[in-house]
């Protein structure tokens, strides 16, 4: 008989020290509520305002420069050690790789320009708009000093006729004509409507910048990534990564055009 208020009162021990720790829970729940309630927010404005990343893929068949056929022709015999065609192929990838080519289609791309369109919500989020873009920047000075220049200008569309611009040095021209000449900090230029514009841009803010060409070429060899498909296949993978998926398909698009164009050089 003894035992049982024994019993009893471990029993209740028990349901008492089991409130005690939910009450200390629920005590903080604002805390736990705040908590999820801003992680669940930066999470959010991480996949919003984060840029993504685009893959783009090209291939190019390799030829033969004496025969001009398919340097696949030859597979069979490299297969047999009659001909060591690995070696041309490896020559080829450091064509595609080489400082010379990148520079060309830098330069045909005018990819050491950017032409930017700023977020019209809360001016977080940017956008490159590549050869979509409204406006177009034309210099008068030498390209070969254009070429050593780093600058950037921010500009406000007023209407269809005039626009605001302001440099990185903290000069700003009002009201400015599109089309006309503009004296700026890296000499004279003129700011253009293309094809694209459309009233939907009025009262947009744009950015450009204008890079220095060593370092674009030093970035597009580092994104540019060149490897065979397999051991005995003599065509070649070119892929590239970016945010813009049109100007990663033009870079590989005209890193082929020029291959193919030295190869029907090396024919002739």
């Amino acid at each position: 008989m003894e035992n049982k208020p024994n019993q009893f009162t471990e029993k209740h021990n028990d349901s008492v020290n089991i409130h005690e720790i939910l009450e200390k829970y629920t005590f903080h729940w604002k805390w736990f509520f705040l908590s999820a309630f801003i992680l669940l927010s930066i999470s959010f404005l991480y996949l919003r305002y984060t840029q993504k990343i685009y893959s783009s893929k090209g291939t190019i068949l390799i030829k033969d420069a004496k025969k001009g056929g398919a340097m696949q022709d030859m597979a069979v015999f490299s297969d047999l050690g009659l001909f060591g065609s690995s070696g041309n192929l490896e020559n080829e990838i450091e064509i595609l790789k080489s400082r010379k080519l990148a520079t060309v289609v830098a330069k045909i791309l005018n990819l050491n320009k950017k032409y930017i369109l700023r977020g019209t919500k809360t001016g977080f989020s940017s956008a490159e708009l590549y050869q979509k873009s409204p406006i177009k920047l034309n210099h008068y000075i030498n390209d070969s000093l254009l070429y050593n220049l780093n600058g950037q200008f921010e500009l406000n569309i007023i209407d269809n006729n005039y626009f605001n611009l302001s440099e990185e040095t903290g000069n700003k021209i009002e009201k400015i004509k599109f089309g006309d000449k503009v004296k700026t900090s890296i000499g004279l230029i003129k700011i253009s409507k293309t094809d694209a514009f459309e009233e939907k841009f009025i009262t947009n803010d744009f950015e450009i910048v204008i890079l220095n060409l060593d370092d674009v070429i030093s970035s597009l060899k580092k994104t540019v990534n060149i490897s065979t498909i397999n051991k005995n296949a003599f065509v070649l993978e070119i892929s590239t990564k970016g945010p813009v998926i049109d100007k990663n398909n033009a870079i590989i698009n005209e890193l082929i055009s020029n291959m193919e164009l030295d190869q029907l050089k090396d024919q002739n």
